[in-house]
């Protein structure tokens, strides 16, 4: 459409068939819009009294329709507003070309005379049909001309008129999410015995919400000291809605947890791999098992949990907007960010999610528990680390499920054996490897999971534990429409800086460049990306390009 240029006049008939083209599309798109606006404002009316997060998930469907249909009209708009400036019939392009048109037909004109004159002095009659055909040319543009100047006002009102059913339509949809926004009373909290979920559960019943607790146990086994811990804190949890005035429902998930996070796992230490199962959990059982058994068993409106992050739709969802994807935000106190954590959660959970402490920090949340008395949480000490690990050494944790494999340690640079150790699935790229006898700490730079080799480097900045390319597999946008052309921020720890990266295709794999070199880049690790302060989702990395040393040597 851009190569199309005002001074062509068969290219301007062209633009403006392509621009009706155009309204066309987008009248029928706001057809179906609005048909589609009526049946969710009439599903809303009719369901009212139900209440179900399940039927707010269908109607969620059409409304994820509606964002793309507006998408779509949003771009028809932009291109009729293009063309129409680039076809502007005031403009001097526009002028000089009427005026080339006028001196077309005196020339054709004046050749015409001559031509005649010529003929009935020579009696050769071609260079007259010649003239005469130029002459008709020039009168054929002219008539061009003036039908596209009629189409293009005709097509301006038309714009005016699709202008004004969009903004009707705009102030539907306000209708309507002021009315989903009312339906919001039924809302399930994840209780975890943590002073977070317990403060989060409490401002929820402050909002005005009917507000009920679940307790997920994931994992069953028996600490060092013989107790169990989900025990521990399913008793913390009861006693936080005992002292709330909510009822509490446990739930099982142990075996939807080995299976889905725990045992994948174990298969990616086994490859030399270094996972983070948090990621996977809050994926596959907390905003996928525990938010579809809250729709479906619980009749829950909207779910909330304890996590430290922001929704777009607000803190309560009181800034949902049918029309517009929910994003995910860093919460205030960015020391504590969890965004990581729930860089896979899909855009139907995050759209009936809560977070009512993403705008406080970590000092309020124990401070409000303390005033209200939830004293058996109020200094509770966080947890950190793998759930099902505890205070154990990872060592004797993970020769429970995997076999020692035993390999060799061999310093990269020389080749020379230094020591053995019992298996790849002990270590993690970066990692200081248990060797004595030397005068400088050697750190793990490449795991070989085939040969159970590991190579290290003496140093820890040596230039084979930093990269500045890395490989992903498909990664989870939180959000559709995400421009990857732009550069974005990424990172794979929490609490790491964020780094600014260029995102691209690369074949059957993702690529993502560093502006710097970074350390200890990880396989199995979750690539997290960022633009500004939104957490655009994530991607496992999967591979690490050349490092320093590689590009020495």
């Amino acid at each position: 459409m851009a190569n199309l240029q005002p001074t062509d006049h068969a290219n301007c008939s062209d633009l403006i068939i392509a621009i009706c083209k155009q309204h066309e599309a987008v009248r029928r798109d706001l057809n179906r819009l609005t048909v589609t606006l009526q049946e969710f404002d009439v599903s809303i009316e009719f369901k009212a009294s139900e209440g179900s997060l399940q039927d707010e998930q269908i109607k969620l469907q059409k409304i994820v329709d509606i964002a793309t249909l507006r998408e779509r009209l949003k771009n028809a708009i932009s291109l009729h507003d293009s063309a129409k400036d680039l076809l502007d019939i005031d403009s001097v392009d526009k002028r000089r070309w009427l005026k080339h048109i006028i001196s077309y037909a005196v020339l054709g004109a004046t050749i015409g005379g001559l031509v005649i004159r010529s003929v009935m002095a020579s009696g050769k009659w071609l260079p007259f049909v010649i003239s005469v055909f130029s002459a008709l040319a020039a009168i054929n543009r002219w008539q061009e001309v003036s039908n596209n100047r009629k189409l293009l006002s005709a097509l301006k009102e038309d714009q005016s008129d699709l202008e004004r059913h969009v903004s009707e339509l705009n102030d539907h949809l306000n209708t309507v999410t002021e009315k989903l926004m009312a339906k919001i009373k039924n809302v399930v909290c994840g209780i975890s015995g943590g002073v977070d979920s317990a403060v989060s559960a409490y401002l929820l019943k402050q909002k005005g919400f009917n507000v009920r607790g679940v307790f997920m146990k994931n994992w069953d086994s028996i600490n060092e000291k013989g107790e169990c811990l989900a025990d521990h804190d399913y008793e913390i949890a009861q006693r936080v809605c005992w002292k709330l005035g909510i009822e509490l429902t446990f739930i099982d998930f142990i075996k939807k947890y080995w299976n889905e996070v725990f045992v994948p796992m174990l298969k990616n230490y086994e490859k030399g791999f270094t996972p983070n199962p948090d990621v996977v959990c809050n994926k596959q059982i907390k905003f996928g098992s525990f938010f579809r058994y809250a729709s479906t068993k619980l009749q829950a409106d909207a779910i909330a949990t304890g996590h430290y992050a922001r929704n777009s739709y607000g803190d309560f969802l009181e800034n949902i907007n049918p029309a517009d994807d929910a994003r995910l935000l860093r919460p205030t106190d960015t020391w504590k960010d969890q965004t990581l954590f729930l860089s896979n959660i899909n855009q139907t959970a995050l759209r009936r999610t809560m977070f009512p402490i993403g705008t406080l920090m970590k000092s309020e949340v124990r401070n409000i528990a303390k005033d209200i008395g939830l004293d058996m949480v109020a200094n509770r000490k966080d947890s950190t680390g793998i759930c099902f690990i505890g205070t154990r050494n990872f060592s004797t944790f993970i020769e429970q499920y995997i076999e020692p494999k035993p390999g060799k340690f061999i310093d990269i640079e020389t080749g020379k054996i230094l020591g053995k150790h019992k298996g790849v699935h002990y270590w993690t790229l970066g990692q200081r490897a248990l060797l004595s006898g030397f005068s400088k700490p050697y750190f793990i730079a490449k795991l070989d999971a085939d040969s159970q080799n590991i190579f290290v480097a003496s140093g820890t900045n040596h230039p084979s534990l930093f990269s500045t390319t890395f490989y992903t597999a498909e990664p989870h946008w939180i959000r559709s429409q995400i421009d990857t052309t732009k550069n974005v921020g990424f990172r794979f720890q929490n609490n790491q800086n964020i780094k600014e990266c260029q995102f691209s295709k690369a074949g059957e794999r993702y690529k993502v460049e560093l502006k710097e070199p970074m350390r200890a880049l990880t396989p199995g690790q979750y690539a997290v990306f960022y633009r500004d302060n939104e957490c655009l989702g994530g991607a496992e990395i999967t591979s690490i390009g050349s490092t320093l040393y590689d590009l020495q040597t």
